[in-house]
């Protein structure tokens, strides 16, 4: 969603300014700063899986209970794009140590992942509930990685 993009651009520029800063000025690792930060955007993903647990709920009384199966996908979504807001704004960190070859294989990981957790679903022809919630745990998977990496990355405990 836009507001999301939004935050997520906002909290990703004010990281790489300040990580950019720190090593440019002192070299010094940016480990602890990627810690603050992450610990900021952890607030604002809770927010985002707590909105989503209301979902299923809250959808068929506002929408009608035609809406049931929206609120069931929005439920689940909402757990991947709790980790998309925590771990997207991070992923600068790749970039700012020169290390855009462990950012193209996270990537090139994320796709494989997310074809396998959409085709598998369609191939045992498993339903869109099915497909919605191996869709939301790839994307869990894959920034749970990524998120792993990028802390390595700002410790400088990832070696070349």
């Amino acid at each position: 969603s836009l507001p999301m993009a939004l935050l997520g651009a906002a909290a990703s520029q004010l990281f790489m300014g300040e990580a950019a800063r720190l090593l440019r000025e002192s070299g010094a690792d940016v480990g602890q700063l990627f810690n603050d930060f992450s610990r900021r955007l952890l607030w604002v993903g809770g927010a985002v899986a707590l909105a989503g647990i209301s979902s299923p709920i809250v959808f068929p009384i506002i929408f009608g209970n035609d809406w049931k199966d929206a609120g069931r996908f929005a439920f689940m979504l909402s757990w991947a794009s709790a980790f998309q807001v925590i771990v997207s704004p991070m992923s600068v960190i790749a970039i700012l140590k020169k290390r855009q070859g462990v950012q193209l294989a996270l990537d090139a990981f994320r796709i494989i992942i997310i074809a396998l957790a959409l085709t598998i679903p369609y191939m045992l022809d498993a339903g869109a509930i099915s497909t919605i919630l191996a869709f939301a745990i790839a994307m869990i998977i894959t920034y749970s990685l990524s998120y792993y990496i990028y802390y390595k990355l700002a410790w400088d405990c990832l070696s070349s």
